[in-house]
């Protein structure tokens, strides 16, 4: 029997089950050999209200912006090759990007699902009502409850709303309860808990904490499922369909900054202004059998998308005999 905790991984994160329900890129990748974006992650800003002692990315340059003009570029170039929605994130927090609501207006325009995450106590101190009714989901870390700040969620919509938080050196017990207590006062649509990424420790901090968290009896908490461990599969496929952009430029995941709690130029496919070239090379790459981009993976610190490219290498693989399912 499946747990709640992967159950709720499969729907709430990239665990790669939610790429079978793309049947039309998948279809793109094996016959026309041509990888195609399905989401953006985009990060507008590095700058934080909040110093975490678990940053993923905590040596960034902490006042990089990119110019709203460039994101509406990237924007455009991004639709054309298909994109279906943008994750609008950090990097720092997103919502202290000073056009904000201008990005969610123009990606709406453009057809994109919006999603937001952000640490924000406040998020509708910074979200017009415009905004908050277009995006389709918003997700608030709650980075501030170790700093004992309260939230105000009340103007984001119950079904639009779910929470995070990172399991770290200054959890307690009582934070996970009140955590649970905010996502009860919210009725919120889930609660995902996670280790501190820059650790090893992911499966001993859900050892620890697993039966306490199901001590709260509240379905909507789940401890975010990556398997035994956060090794990368033999091949990087999932740039291409979940880029990650950011001041710096485009990368291939939100995982690579793991190596040195920054963006790291090896891991870089591309800048915004050649990102229809580099998916026409890409593509032609993969046409000819190689891979679309070069990428060590046993370097790969931690690797949050395994099942992902486990995923795609078999799609984009000539199988032999492979009517024989």
């Amino acid at each position: 029997m499946i747990s709640n905790n992967e159950k709720l991984t499969q729907l709430y994160s990239s665990f790669g089950d939610k790429l079978l329900q793309h049947t039309d890129v998948l279809y793109s990748i094996q016959y026309n050999k041509k990888f195609k974006p399905i989401t953006v992650q985009l990060c507008p800003t590095n700058k934080c209200d909040l110093s975490c002692s678990y940053c993923s990315v905590s040596n960034r340059i902490k006042n990089s912006e990119i110019p709203f003009d460039t994101i509406k570029q990237g924007l455009n170039d991004f639709v054309k090759l298909g994109a279906k929605s943008l994750e609008i994130s950090g990097g720092g927090n997103p919502l202290l990007y000073p056009e904000i609501n201008k990005i969610i207006l123009y990606a709406h325009k453009l057809g994109l699902e919006i999603g937001i995450i952000t640490n924000s106590t406040k998020p509708h101190k910074y979200l017009s009502q415009e905004s908050i009714k277009i995006i389709k989901w918003i997700r608030v870390s709650l980075s501030a409850i170790d700093y004992h700040k309260n939230y105000d969620l009340n103007k984001i919509p119950t079904k639009k709303l779910a929470l995070s938080y990172i399991i770290n050196d200054k959890t307690t017990y009582e934070n996970i309860h009140d955590i649970s207590l905010i996502s009860k006062k919210y009725d919120v649509k889930f609660v995902r808990l996670a280790a501190d990424c820059t650790g090893d420790d992911s499966l001993f901090v859900k050892q620890k904490w697993n039966r306490f968290i199901n001590s709260e009896n509240n379905s909507k908490l789940f401890i975010k499922e990556i398997n035994d461990n956060y090794h990368a599969y033999q091949h990087c496929y999932v740039g291409m369909i979940r880029p990650y952009w950011v001041p710096e430029g485009v990368f291939i995941c939100s995982s690579h900054v793991l190596e040195a709690l920054n963006y790291n130029e090896k891991y870089k496919l591309c800048d915004v202004k050649n990102i229809l070239d580099f998916y026409q090379k890409a593509n032609y790459n993969v046409s000819i059998g190689k891979l679309p981009y070069c990428i060590d993976t046993e370097k790969c610190f931690h690797c949050y998308y395994y099942n992902n490219n486990k995923i795609l290498h078999t799609v984009v693989s000539d199988l032999p005999d492979k009517n024989f399912a």
